[in-house]
């Protein structure tokens, strides 16, 4: 039996967000013993808690979002495995990925694997998907936003709904730390029929209320791994996203969902298509992708535990030195214009933290 010692994001004791890699990829219980740890190296400084724990006597310790070489530090096991979140670390600059140089590098995103390769680090991607059960016809009716975030709001899910013929909007209020998006005026309310609901006891009960609802819109721009809008894939909900990773990763425009642009929302005209074979091709997605993610774990475990793959990033330093031979490399490859940009928002920022 192997022993792993996996360490998370605080944050995660609330959401159990971690729990879809604990369990999928260490679930079978006569192969694999699981420790959680939970990391507070996050948020305000009242907050903040710098990892103290030592973490040693394991076959494998993988760590999910956040790293840290002070993190590093307390552990003894020569076979560690980083789990990066897309949405947390998609913009990372060069310098930020130094604690995980030469680390066993997992994720269930491609986008992150190509940032990874650009850099000269190497990972090993696979798709995700979860278990399926029967097929049923969802109200497609019935619309489920979970407000996580402000770049996302009530008043974009109007925007996206144009004239279609809807019953209710649940609006779930439980937004993300540091997010307080509006919420609709009681005339609104009235208007346009929001109901609320709040947090859930358990994932169970999450997922029972979400099978209510045949329209789902996707919260947050950026998701960090690919869990929370499949589960509304695998019920047969209409999935609505950004048109950007992960989502357009698992989603075929029109086929077994839809895919908006982030920046310019529009109606998409729900009422042209076919939603009952949409939704079926989205459960039919979901069950054959579980298929293939099982058939995927041996791999998996392989890499995870197989000595030989430790990586030894070369490409990865080359490249942190023309950062400092070059202060603009460390943006990447960027036009005149962009650089203008950050420049004015280095200016920007400065002068904020002024007064």
């Amino acid at each position: 039996m192997k022993k792993i010692a996996f360490i998370t994001h605080s944050f995660h004791k609330i959401t159990k967000s971690a729990d879809v890699y604990v369990d999928e990829l260490f679930g079978d219980k006569n192969k694999f013993e699981v420790d959680i740890f939970y990391n507070y190296e996050w948020g305000p400084k009242d907050q903040y808690k710098i990892f103290d724990k030592r973490i040693e006597g394991y076959d494998a310790v993988v760590i999910l979002q956040l790293i840290s070489f002070n993190l590093l530090r307390n552990i003894n096991c020569k076979n560690i495995i980083f789990i990066p979140m897309y949405d947390y670390s998609r913009n990372f600059r060069i310098q930020r990925w130094l604690p995980s140089a030469g680390l066993k590098i997992l994720t269930p995103v491609m986008a992150m694997s190509d940032k990874l390769r650009s850099i000269g680090l190497s990972s090993y991607n696979y798709k995700y998907y979860p278990e399926v059960e029967e097929y049923c016809i969802p109200k497609f009716d019935n619309v489920y936003f979970w407000n996580r975030v402000e770049k996302i709001d009530y008043k974009t899910v109007l925007k996206l709904l144009g004239d279609y013929k809807y019953s209710k909007i649940n609006i779930h209020k439980v937004p993300d730390p540091g997010n307080n998006p509006p919420l609709p005026g009681k005339n609104e309310i009235k208007n346009y029929n929001f109901t609320f609901t709040d947090w859930f006891e358990t994932k169970t009960d999450y997922l029972s209320n979400l099978s209510n609802f045949g329209i789902y819109i996707a919260p947050r721009p950026f998701e960090g791994g690919a869990s929370a809008f499949i589960d509304a894939l695998k019920s047969g909900s209409i999935v609505i996203a950004p048109d950007i990773p992960p989502f357009n990763e698992y989603i075929d425009n029109t086929k077994n969902g839809f895919l908006y642009d982030l920046n310019n929302p529009k109606p998409l005209n729900l009422e042209d298509f076919n939603l009952e074979i949409i939704s079926k091709t989205a459960f039919e997605s979901v069950k054959k992708g579980r298929e293939d993610f099982e058939a995927s774990l041996p791999a998996i475990h392989k890499y995870i535990f197989n000595d030989e793959n430790y990586t030894y990033p070369t490409n990865y330093f080359e490249n942190l030195e023309k950062v400092f031979e070059d202060s603009w490399y460390r943006f990447g490859i960027l036009t005149n214009k962009d650089k203008i940009k950050i420049f004015f928002q280095f200016i920007f920022s400065k002068v904020k933290k002024r007064f």
